[in-house]
């Protein structure tokens, strides 16, 4: 498993109850098939649940970009 720091860029809400983020990979090397996903952990949330600190995201990016 990879593991990088994320820092978000961006985020737009697309329709009720579906986000866009955009994240920032500072010159990490990120690489990734289609149809993969990300697991991003939370290291301090302003919000706790009982799902935890961690949420996974469909990459919607093509991997050329």
């Amino acid at each position: 498993m990879t593991k990088l720091t994320l820092l978000l860029e961006g985020k737009k809400e697309l329709a009720a109850g579906t986000m866009a983020f955009r994240f920032g990979i500072d010159g990490q090397p990120f690489v990734f098939k289609p149809g993969q996903f990300l697991r991003i952990t939370l290291l301090d949330p302003l919000y706790k649940d009982e799902k935890g600190n961690a949420r996974d995201f469909s990459i919607a990016s093509s991997p050329g970009e």
